[in-house]
């Protein structure tokens, strides 16, 4: 996209933490790690508001602010918009697939970050819990500049396990 932001998502309240484990994997990557004059956002995962130009408000998923400066991906848990946020030491290699893996345990307690199997980060603070619910997709968001910026998503998988039967 060269301005706005494209997304590819099920509904924004699909999901609901505290009854089921996620397991969420990605296999893509990106064409450019952005520049001072051409910024965008890339997130993907468990989240809400992928339409929007605004911060998601809750879920757990990777994140990529490139515009010039960040190298690193980072890793988001958020509810009602209280944000955990953690830098991870992984860089983003541009034009290489990577493999992304979020693990969220059933009680809704924790979420693990994988990237090509290697544990980047846990958190336990401000995952999404009962009454805050969220979708699974991708967003490129353009947020200054007119270059275009190109994400490769190559496949996707969710997994939900629920803990008790569906009535």
């Amino acid at each position: 996209t060269t301005t706005g932001r494209t997304t590819v998502s099920t509904g924004l309240a699909s999901f609901i933490c505290g009854n089921s484990a996620y397991d969420s994997r990605s296999r893509l990557w990106l064409a450019t790690a952005g520049t001072v004059p051409d910024q965008y956002e890339f997130t993907f995962g468990l989240l809400d508001n992928t339409g929007a130009t605004v911060e998601h408000t809750d879920g757990a998923y990777f994140r990529f602010l490139g515009n010039g400066v960040n190298t690193n991906w980072e890793i988001v848990t958020s509810a009602a918009s209280v944000r955990t946020t953690t830098t991870t030491a992984s860089p983003v290699l541009v034009n290489n697939a990577q493999i992304f893996q979020i693990i969220i345990n059933e009680p809704g307690t924790l979420a693990q970050f994988y990237i090509d199997g290697v544990l980047v980060g846990s958190h336990a603070t401000n995952i999404p819990s009962t009454g805050q619910f969220f979708g699974w997709g991708w967003r490129l968001l353009k947020t200054t500049g007119t270059t275009a910026v190109t994400a490769f998503v190559d496949w996707g998988y969710l997994d939900v396990t629920f803990s008790a039967p569906r009535g």
